[in-house]
């Protein structure tokens, strides 16, 4: 929690910045961007989840300097901790990104939403069985992620950014056999590239 309001202050902070000289162009209108970032649940039952790893790849259309659609999809894996049982939640989300950008510069801070369905897979391997004996179960759930971030052109058509969101998986309460939130919280910080072209 405390990483996502340093990143929510620098993103206030950098609002002031973003009327430097350089900028891609309006006619970019494709962008490709791929991410990869460290997760942090947030659960307020006694199973916590471990921070996870993962990343995001995403195609999508500008409309004009603002605004922007995008489809994206992702992968984050989180352990469980257990005595003798090894358990992973892996999360896939498949989403709509509805973007909005300020700023004419090298800086552009700017937020998002996206909307969609998430595939959650709870994986339980007993090696206190003999033998180990290894357990699956996968549900699709509604899943929504607004978020912000900042963004670097370095390039007429290339940008870094710096991003947070608050991944909404509305899982199933004890569908997994373990009490989970719905929605169950996800706040990554990703780092990645994106690329622009026409």
């Amino acid at each position: 929690m405390k990483t996502l309001l340093i990143v929510m202050t620098w993103w206030v902070l950098t609002v002031t910045m973003v009327f430097a000289q350089s900028s891609i162009e309006p006619r970019q209108k494709w962008v490709v961007q791929v991410d990869g970032g460290y997760s942090t649940p947030i659960f307020k039952e006694a199973h916590r989840l471990d921070p996870g790893y993962g990343g995001d790849i995403s195609i999508g259309y500008r409309f004009n300097r603002t605004f922007a659609l995008l489809f994206g999809t992702g992968y984050y894996r989180y352990n469980i901790p257990f005595a003798s049982i090894s358990t992973q939640l892996t999360c896939v989300p498949i989403d709509g990104i509805f973007r909005i950008t300020f700023g004419n510069g090298h800086l552009h801070p700017y937020f998002f939403c996206g909307l969609g369905g998430i595939t959650n897979t709870f994986t339980k391997t007993d090696f206190a069985a003999i033998p180990a004996s290894k357990t699956s179960q996968t549900e699709i759930n509604f899943y929504m992620a607004p978020g912000l971030g900042i963004m670097y052109v370095f390039s007429k058509n290339k940008a870094l950014f710096i991003q947070t969101r608050m991944g909404l998986n509305f899982t199933t309460y004890n569908g997994f056999g373990i009490p989970m939130s719905s929605p169950s919280v996800f706040i990554p910080v990703q780092v990645g590239i994106s690329v622009f072209t026409h």
